[in-house]
């Protein structure tokens, strides 16, 4: 690079450190605290927004997957004509027809839902009135009705676990993992706003302490003047005054260039968007650290470590998740048998039939009087288990081959065991690291790229848990 273009660059980073600072001492600062930064960037980060909403959408679904169990009401009504094609000596069709013609009105309601055993339970009521021209029909118009309840429940596959319940505990699964991913953000955006924070305030204390040095310069180069003035001190002396005062001068400069890069860092975590007056205020930092705090005994702060660590929470919805998905395909290798069952009172009532003709002489045809009336008979009839209708039995499903349950069996099984111990290299912004991390890439000499590209290794065990990596890991890295 030619020394014309180093020169432009320079200056081209001068403005653009020194220009926000100049523009900005002219404005009243804003005061501003460290729980008011924190609930600024809280509020206005779009990573927590975006994960909130991710939240709140995970909700929706567990209740949708909810809704698989809510019960089911269904009606139905409807007219029929229906004219019957009987192969039969006595089809009951009056003279000149080919079948007789029958005429109703029907309703039927059933209630269902679906249990948390795996079974279901449906209970059904349904009421009808038909007329007939069937010479041989006993009633016309004729009144029925009907009562019932049928259930199934698995007793192999389905019974420990199916979809419907699979979806919901997915779900809940999905909504622990995203309050916890909720949780990492808001944790990460807090602790990178106290590194803001404190780095800003650090780097305003270092301008106070270097302008006040640069100060102390220019005092004694007064000093110096005036004794060689007065003879009593040797010109070169002033060439060393002026060589403290300019290496100070520079050292302020540096000290405002490095405020002005950590009041950017915090400006850029709170500032709502690029439009927002925050970034050409100047900032008056309140609060002042504190002693630090004592400590406590190790194991007491292993235990509060791993209750503050969401991502512990987030790998174990993993896991319970990939062991759903297990417990899910294993069943579907299981026998489907199911118990089935129904009880269901019928109940049946009319007027006689006029048109009715007696197939056989001599045979006398009546019709009893329990079955004479309308629908307050027919239901008294079902009411007193005239017409009972009532079963108990297995089902039985044998799926031949069963590959596709086999093949997910297997791809399940593979699943859990490829996630082995592996390492993750991550890039990170450099004013989200601690000075610990920053002293452990300056100690391995790593490369930093740029201010969003610093290097940072972790290592993780085949349970998703992140921990410190080994020796032999960095130099795998490296």
């Amino acid at each position: 690079m030619s020394r014309g273009a180093r020169r432009l660059r320079w200056t081209v980073l001068w403005a653009a450190f020194w220009c926000p600072v100049w523009s900005s001492e002219a404005q009243t600062p804003l005061p501003l605290t460290l729980d008011d930064a924190r609930a600024r960037a809280v509020a206005l980060v779009p990573d927590i927004s975006i994960q909130r909403d991710a939240v709140r959408l995970a909700i929706e679904a567990e209740q949708r997957a909810a809704a698989a169990f809510d019960p089911v009401v269904r009606i139905d009504s409807r007219v029929r004509s229906r004219t019957d094609p009987l192969n039969t000596l006595f089809s009951g069709a009056p003279a000149g027809a080919l079948g007789p013609r029958t005429t109703g009105v029907s309703t039927s309601t059933s209630w269902s839902k679906l249990l948390t055993s795996g079974g279901s339970f449906t209970g059904h009521v349904a009421a009808s009135v038909d007329r007939t021209n069937n010479v041989l029909a006993l009633l016309t118009p004729a009144y029925q009705a009907a009562a019932g309840i049928e259930f199934r429940q698995p007793v192999m596959q389905g019974r420990r676990t199916d979809a419907a319940r699979q979806r919901l505990r997915l779900a809940d699964i999905d909504t622990t993992r995203t309050r916890a991913q909720l949780r990492q953000t808001v944790a990460d955006v807090v602790a990178a706003v106290e590194r803001a924070y404190w780095s800003a305030a650090a780097a305003r204390g270092e301008v106070d302490v270097r302008e006040r040095a640069l100060a102390l310069a220019r005092a004694q180069r007064r000093d110096t003047a005036v004794r060689i003035e007065a003879g009593t001190a040797a010109e070169a002396d002033l060439a060393t005054s002026d060589a403290a005062v300019t290496s100070r001068h520079m050292a302020v400069v540096a000290a405002r260039e490095a405020m002005a890069r950590a009041e950017l860092a915090l400006k850029l975590l709170m500032a709502r968007d690029v439009a927002d007056a925050l970034w050409s205020m100047p900032l008056q930092l309140l609060d002042k650290p504190g002693p630090p705090p004592p400590l406590e005994a190790i194991d007491v702060l292993v235990a509060e470590a791993l209750d503050n660590r969401p991502e512990l929470a987030d790998a174990d919805a993993q896991t319970a998740r990939t062991a759903l998905d297990v417990e899910l395909t294993a069943d579907r290798l299981r026998l489907q048998v199911d118990i089935v069952g129904g009880y269901t009172l019928r109940g049946l009532a009319g007027r006689e039939n006029p048109n009715q003709v007696v197939p056989f002489a001599g045979l006398t045809v009546g019709v009893a009087d329990d079955l004479q009336g309308v629908w307050g008979q027919t239901w008294r009839n079902a009411a007193g288990h005239r017409f009972v209708d009532a079963s108990l039995g297995l089902s039985v499903t044998v799926p031949m081959g069963n590959r596709a349950a086999r093949a997910d069996a297997t791809a399940a099984g593979i699943e859990v065991g490829a996630l082995p111990e592996h390492i993750v290299l991550n890039f990170e912004r450099g004013a989200e690291l601690d000075p610990a991390q920053r002293r452990e890439i300056a100690k391995h000499g790593w490369e930093v790229a740029g201010p969003s590209a610093y290097p940072w290794i972790a290592a993780v065990d085949k349970d998703g848990v992140p921990h410190p990596p080994t020796k032999r890991q960095v130099a795998i890295v490296e």
